[in-house]
Formats: structure tokens, C-alpha cells, sequence
């Protein structure tokens, strides 16, 4: 296992130089919030899962992953109804909240999901 090093926070993206981090970080006493974009299937939403400190985090990181995608977006929010999905991995805990937003004349289009609401 390698040990990683000068981890920051930047606007509430976890990095490590200028690499985000998409491994989740084991032994941890707390549930961590994450945020994976809902693309493919389960298992390569799942691949996209990001550390988030909250809904600007992820918006941050909405921008830096596609800023072309990002500028068509608006009203970026969690939903607070929760889905409950056993298929998720321990750092997911059972229950997720879709991340929604306004494109391209639809209102409320998941684009994501977090294991935490605001």
C-alpha cells in the first residue's frame, strides 16, 4: 500500500498535487462524503466516487472535471429523498441522494449522487 502524502483541501475537493483523489482513504472514523456522477452503469458511476466537503464541493468539482458541461448547468442541488441501494460499497453506507440540476430546458435531471443531503 502506498502512503499518500501533502493531502489538501481545495475548495473542498480532496488532492494530492494536482490530482484528484478518487481512492477513498481506508480507516477512517467517520463516513466521509462522497459524490459519483451518474454515468454507464452501477459499477462505473461508482469508479467516478469523489471526496466532497458539501453541495459547493461538488459544484467545484463539477466545474474542474467538464467546465463545458458545467456552464450548462444551473440550480445544481441534493435531493433530500433518500434511495436506499444495498449493491453500495461500506463507504457508501446503504443510502445515497441524487444530485440534480436544470439543463437544457429540464428541470431536477440527476447528473450524480451524494451520500449526504443539505
Amino acid at each position: 500500500m502506498e502512503l499518500i502524502q501533502n493531502i489538501r483541501i481545495q475548495n473542498g475537493v480532496y488532492r494530492n498535487g494536482d490530482n484528484v483523489l478518487f481512492d477513498y482513504i481506508i480507516n477512517r472514523n467517520v463516513m466521509e462524503t462522497l459524490f459519483r456522477f451518474h454515468r454507464g452503469g452501477f459499477a462505473e458511476s461508482l469508479e467516478t466516487t469523489t471526496f466532497v466537503t458539501g453541495i459547493e464541493a461538488i459544484k467545484t468539482y463539477l466545474k474542474e472535471s467538464d467546465p463545458l458541461m458545467y456552464h450548462e448547468l444551473s440550480n445544481i442541488r441534493i435531493k433530500k429523498e433518500p434511495i436506499t441501494d444495498d449493491r453500495l460499497p461500506k463507504e457508501w453506507g446503504s443510502v445515497e441522494y441524487m444530485v440534480v440540476a436544470d439543463y437544457d430546458g429540464y428541470k431536477g435531471q440527476c447528473i450524480g449522487f451524494a451520500n449526504f443531503k443539505e
